[in-house]
C-alpha cells in the first residue's frame, strides 16, 4: 500500500449555535489549515467534503459552502452525505491510485438548524422504523437496553455546530509538510443491517471484522479516540474492540461535544494529533454513522509508514 499520513487538523469552535453559516464555517477550517501548513488551494490535489443536505432542509448545500473554497482555481472536488471521516476514506482510496499527492478533506454541520432528535428518526428504515415515529433517543434506549446498559439512562453529548479540515499527503509529499506525520498504518470501515429489527442491538459484528481487518490487536495502540453520542454506546466500543478501561480515551478538545456530521472527522483528527505532537506512537481514531452504531470505521495512526 502507498504509505498516506494525515499532516494537519484544524476545526472551529463548537457552539451550540454557530453564528456563522455553512461557508463562513468552510473559509474559516479550510483557511486555518492552509495557513498552517504553508499552503495555497492550488497546491491541493483534491478536495472531499462531508455534510448532510436533509439537516440544512436545502438541496446541494454542500455546492454552495464550496464558497468558502474559492472559485477561482478550479478544484477537483468530491462530496458524502456522511460524516466527513467517511470522505478522508474516500481521500485515502484516491491517494492509494497514485493519481495525487496531498487532499483536503473537510466537514461542517449546524445542529441547530432542526430537531436532531427527530431528524434523525426520519432518516431509519423508511418501511417500518419511520412510521413507528423512532427518534434517536428511542432507538439509542433500545440499544442500550438490548446491551443491558440502561441501567444508568440514556447520557447523550451536548449538540454543537462546527466544522473540521484535515490534510492527507502521501509519501514524500508528507515528510515535506509535516516534521512527524501521523502516517495511516491501517484503515477500515463496514456497515451492519440498516432494519432494527434484523440486528442484535447488543452487538456489533461489523465493527469486530473491521477490528480484524486492521488486525487491531496487534497495533498496541496508545490512545484512541472513539466517536459515540451515548454513554452506553462508547462502551459498547470499548468492549467490542478489547480496549481496557486503562487506555486513554477520548481526551481532545473536541470529545466533549457531537458536532452532527463533523465529530468522526474531529476524533480521527484528534487521534492523528496525538502522534504528531510526538504523545504517542501508535493511536485509533474511530467514526460512526447511522442508527445504534450501525456504521464503523477504523484508523490506526503511527509514528511511522
Amino acid at each position: 500500500m502507498r504509505p498516506v499520513a494525515l499532516v494537519g487538523f484544524s476545526h472551529s469552535e463548537l457552539q451550540p449555535e454557530s453564528p456563522l453559516d455553512e461557508v463562513e464555517l468552510t473559509q474559516q477550517v479550510c483557511s486555518s489549515l492552509r495557513d498552517k501548513l504553508g499552503l495555497k488551494q492550488q497546491d491541493i490535489d483534491l478536495v472531499v467534503s462531508g455534510s448532510c443536505d436533509f439537516l440544512s432542509g436545502r438541496p446541494f448545500v454542500f455546492i454552495s459552502a464550496l464558497d468558502g473554497l474559492g472559485a477561482v482555481p478550479p478544484i477537483d472536488e468530491s462530496h458524502v452525505e456522511m460524516d466527513g471521516a467517511f470522505a478522508l476514506y474516500e481521500a485515502w482510496v484516491r491517494l492509494q491510485s497514485g493519481e495525487i499527492d496531498c487532499a483536503l478533506v473537510y466537514a461542517f454541520g449546524r445542529s441547530s438548524q432542526a430537531n436532531l432528535n427527530r431528524l434523525l428518526g426520519l432518516q431509519s428504515d423508511p418501511h417500518w422504523g419511520a412510521p413507528l415515529g423512532l427518534d434517536e433517543q428511542a432507538i439509542a434506549g433500545l440499544q442500550a437496553s438490548a446491551a443491558g446498559l440502561l441501567g444508568a439512562g440514556l447520557e447523550r453529548l451536548p449538540e454543537a455546530d462546527g466544522a473540521a479540515a484535515v490534510l492527507l499527503a502521501a509519501g514524500d509529499r508528507a515528510r515535506q509538510l509535516c516534521p512527524r506525520p501521523a502516517w495511516i498504518r491501517a484503515i477500515d470501515h463496514r456497515i451492519d443491517r440498516s432494519e432494527l429489527g434484523q440486528r442484535n442491538l447488543g452487538q456489533l459484528p461489523a465493527l469486530e471484522r473491521s477490528a480484524e481487518a486492521v488486525s487491531l490487536s496487534s497495533h498496541q495502540v496508545e490512545y484512541a479516540e472513539l466517536h459515540a453520542v451515548f454513554t452506553h454506546q462508547r462502551q459498547m466500543l470499548k468492549t467490542t474492540l478489547g480496549l481496557g478501561d486503562e487506555l486513554p480515551t477520548n481526551q481532545g478538545k473536541t470529545s466533549a461535544f457531537d458536532a452532527f456530521m463533523v465529530s468522526g472527522l474531529m476524533h480521527l483528527g484528534e487521534a492523528a494529533e496525538a502522534v504528531m505532537q510526538g504523545r504517542v506512537k501508535r493511536s485509533l481514531g474511530h467514526a460512526s454513522a447511522g442508527p445504534a452504531l450501525q456504521q464503523n470505521l477504523l484508523c490506526v495512526f503511527g509514528d511511522s509508514p
